[in-house]
């Protein structure tokens, strides 16, 4: 063990190399026509984030203080128009990111707007029952129309007007459509059949209909020539967003029929239920529509929107819960279309809002993937090199806990529904991301919420222990699911097998096991402690397991009979995380009340150490280098490292903004992932054998650097000196050089030649003459330095004296075109001031020793032999 540990290296930096961020919380959400960007309010902002580069983010429209209210991507994809709560309209250039232009536009706030097929205008509809077109050239509004009795829900342009013919639609909370022709200047239609407000628009293809979806239940189908109610269609769920596929679409209906939407126009429904309808137009028949989405949790999430890109065969839904998912219409007649494949195949899957993020895990043999429980009934699984993320739903209540197994085959979710889930991660690089996690078994027993799960150590997990608000223990048998845990390691030892014969009889088991979930059996249920059970640990010799509860103390029990062998006592606060150390016996706690501590397991457990540092709750820790450091997070908003032996803090760091809950630490501690209320996940490498060896690169670059600048004094090749000296940013070898060449000079050198010539002001007039010919980026930074030399008296002389050489040398014209001049007169001005009237003083002091010397003189012997 001793050897172990010294042969490890101690950690000093882990440093953020990505962050998951939330993207989307509510609002307006659409893709440009390129299907490039995904642009999603954030509050006050606008987030720009590719969909071609794992969700990278491009941009942040930086708003005015005021919630984005609604959005719209002008036809051509060049230009973003976005408006406020403040009732400013932006205009956005998408190539640049930069602001256009900015006008007021409403009295109230804009909660509808539309572009026209030209590019050039922008309706908007407000709260204040009225709709306006605006010339976004010349920023002035062409048009304001009123009419509406409320305020205005859904805008739509004709998409084939144009000019003195332009036609625009518009919907509102009063259940009216309105047709406005915007060359006569007055609405030509009112459209009254509907009971409630209009939720969507759209024409068909052909442009002679238009349907108008409503949370009245129904879509209403008008003849845009008589603009008379051609049929009423039922659709029995209140709707949020209608519109027709373009013609020449083909998909399977769920009748397994071929459909082609040339032959047969067909509009699609979404709303409160949560799925995507397909409708025939002629017939009014319901031809197609999505499985029901799986009820999780007390509220029903809805589709508050749907983006259709036909040129991709796309349909983008925005949920309600803030996740986005973009869907491809498979087309049954292409070569490489399975019979059983789905009509619509979910292809991306983004997680807008993370919520507060409460736990996290590594998934996987490779460790690549990543479980997150977001105060969400919804796992989140995420796959950390691609970004991609897809949603796991199965608890009715929020997911509080989770746990991993050592081989990553296998994790556990602990929920407020009182239950426990097991699930199997399928880590075939082949496997879709949306069908790597299956649940194979449940546990159930528990009267409340879970708060901690945690599995044996080995490689093979032979039992699951849980706990939580009912403030009781239960060990589970994983007896049932030894032979998949057993199928995947001999996969991987196995080498008679192909990878893919491995890889695929493993995943029979884990299909088989989800088709029909196990019920887990518990094998003892013991009453634990007095308040709420926050953690679990098992050892690492799956003897024994640890507790840390509400009642602020932790225990330890025996894995076999349940029984309790030790209780530590010390905490002020609840005990919020318990861990053992990998190779000592040792546990370590958390607590409420900021502190961390170890205790030792040998001897009655006594407390070996106190951790203080934290200002708020810890909340989490884990052990890494062999047991030599701990990695501990608070509500402070801190992630620290710690070093046991010596108790040193060696890292804080503070890039999140809020409390951190979450922490996981890759197997092999390369990498660690935290997560928080600031509903970011952010991921750690360790950076600290690549922050060695670029200390050592740049102390063996300055040695060489320093050893140079000493060569050049010496042959006095001042030029090149304080060129280098400017150009390696070395402020402090500049001063010595130019001290150097001051002290070494020779009095007679410094008076001038003439008496018209400058006098020489640094000891060397070669020195004067360099520093007169310097390049405005270098005479920027010398004043830089002069402005810090100023600030100290022993180097004021030298500032000064090279101060005076820049003024003598060059023009105030020239000088005030330097980048920072004004900030570093300002910051000179006080100094050079302080230091006269100390050098003033100092001669007024200075007369007073002539005045003695004088005095003195009366006092000279007389000298009898002169007066002789």
């Amino acid at each position: 063990m001793t050897s172990e540990k010294s042969s490890v290296q101690l950690k000093s930096i882990y440093k953020p190399i990505a962050s998951l961020e939330s993207i989307y919380a509510g609002g307006k959400a659409d893709i440009t026509p390129d299907g490039r960007y995904l642009i999603t309010t954030f509050g006050e902002d606008v987030i720009v984030s590719d969909l071609t580069n794992n969700l990278e983010r491009v941009a942040k429209l930086e708003g005015d203080s005021e919630p984005v209210t609604t959005f719209v991507i002008l036809p051509n994809g060049k230009s973003l128009v976005t408006v406020s709560r403040s009732q400013q309209l932006r205009v956005w250039d998408l190539e640049s990111f930069e602001l256009v232009r900015a006008f007021r536009v409403h009295d109230s706030p804009v909660l509808a707007i539309a572009a026209d097929p030209s590019s050039t205008l922008v309706a908007t509809g407000s709260a204040d029952k009225t709709v306006k077109v605006w010339d976004l050239v010349g920023a002035f509004c062409t048009h304001s129309l009123r009419g509406h009795q409320g305020l205005i829900s859904e805008l739509k342009f004709h998409p084939k007007s144009s000019g003195d013919n332009l036609i625009l639609v518009s919907g509102s909370e009063d259940a009216t459509v309105r047709i406005w022709d915007l060359g006569q200047r007055k609405c030509v239609a009112v459209m009254t059949d509907h009971v409630s407000v209009i939720r969507g628009l759209d024409f068909s293809p052909a442009a002679n209909y238009l349907i108008s979806g409503s949370r009245d239940r129904t879509v209403n189908v008008w003849d845009m020539k008589t603009y008379q109610l051609a049929k009423t269609v039922p659709t029995y769920e209140t709707l949020e967003a209608v519109g027709f596929l373009q013609p020449g679409t083909i998909f399977r209906n769920n009748k397994g029929e071929t459909v082609n939407t040339t032959e047969q126009p067909i509009f699609y429904t979404a709303g409160e239920k949560g799925q995507l309808k397909f409708w025939d137009f002629r017939s009014s028949e319901l031809i197609f529509s999505q499985p029901a989405p799986k009820k999780t949790g007390e509220e029903a999430h809805f589709i508050t929107d749907v983006l259709y890109r036909p040129d991709d065969r796309q349909l983008v839904t925005v949920m309600s819960d803030q996740n986005i998912t973009v869907f491809t219409l498979t087309d049954p007649t292409s070569d490489d279309a399975a019979a059983d494949v789905a009509t619509l195949v979910p292809t991306v899957e983004v997680a807008g809002y993370n919520e507060e993020i409460i736990d996290v895990t590594y998934v996987g043999l490779e460790q690549r993937h990543a479980v997150v429980a977001s105060n969400s009934e919804k796992l989140r699984l995420y796959d950390l090199t691609s970004r991609q993320c897809t949603f796991l739903d199965h608890h009715q209540g929020t997911v509080l806990c989770l746990d991993a197994t050592s081989s990553s085959h296998l994790f556990a979710v602990g929920s407020k529904d009182n239950t426990v889930s097991v699930w199997w991660f399928d880590a075939r690089p082949d496997t879709p991301l949306n069908a790597r996690a299956r649940c194979v078994a449940t546990c159930t027993g528990h009267t409340e919420a879970i708060g901690s799960v945690a599995f044996a150590r080995g490689d093979v997990a032979a039992f699951l222990i849980t706990g939580g608000q009912d403030r009781t223990l239960k060990k589970w048998d994983l007896g049932p699911l030894l032979a998949l845990q057993e199928a995947a390691l001999a996969a991987e030892g196995d080498s008679k097998q192909t990878q893919a014969d491995r890889d695929a009889a493993t995943a029979r088991i884990a299909a088989e096991l989800a088709a029909a979930p196990l019920r887990l059996t518990s094998l003892f249920t013991v009453q634990a402690h007095a308040k709420d059970i926050n953690s679990i640990a098992v050892a690492p010799n799956d003897q024994l397991f640890a507790t840390g509860s509400q009642d602020r103390t932790a225990r330890i029990w025996s894995v076999d009979t349940g029984e309790c062998t030790l209780t530590l006592t010390g905490h002020r606060r609840g005990v919020w995380r318990v861990e053992f150390s990998p190779v000592d016996q040792i546990l370590a706690t958390c607590s409420g009340d900021q502190t961390i501590k170890l205790w030792s397991l040998n001897d009655g457990g006594s407390c070996l150490k106190t951790f203080q540092g934290h200002t708020s709750a810890v909340v989490n820790i884990r052990f890494v280098t062999a047991g030599l450091q701990l990695i501990s997070v608070g509500s402070d908003s801190l992630v620290k490292l710690w070093t046991i032996k010596t108790d040193d803090c060696v890292l804080t760091s503070d890039h999140h903004t809020d409390k951190v809950w979450a922490l996981a630490v890759r197997h092999d501690e390369a990498q660690m992932i935290t997560g928080g209320g600031d509903s970011e996940l952010k991921i750690w490498e360790d950076c600290t054998q690549r922050e060695m060896e670029r200390l050592h690169t740049e102390q063996v670059q300055q040695l060489a650097q320093e050893q140079t600048l000493q060569n050049l004094v010496l042959a006095k090749q001042y030029r090149k000196a304080i060129t280098l000296a400017l150009q390696l940013d070395k402020p402090r070898q500049l001063f010595r050089i130019l001290s150097e060449i001051r002290s070494n000079a020779n009095p007679d050198a410094e008076a001038p030649a003439n008496s018209g010539d400058t006098p020489c002001r640094l000891g060397d007039p070669a020195v004067d003459r360099i520093i007169a010919t310097l390049s405005l980026e270098q005479l920027d930074r010398l004043l830089l330095y002069i402005r810090d030399w100023n600030t100290n008296s022993r180097q004021a002389e030298i500032a000064n004296l090279t101060l005076q050489v820049i003024l003598d040398s060059y023009s105030p014209e020239l000088l005030l075109k330097i980048k920072h001049m004004n900030t570093t007169q300002n910051a000179l001005i006080p100094f050079a001031e302080r230091h006269y009237q100390r050098l003033d003083g100092l001669l007024t002091q200075s007369y007073m020793i002539d005045y003695t010397l004088h005095a003195m003189s009366y006092l000279t012997p007389f000298d009898e032999e002169t007066q002789e």
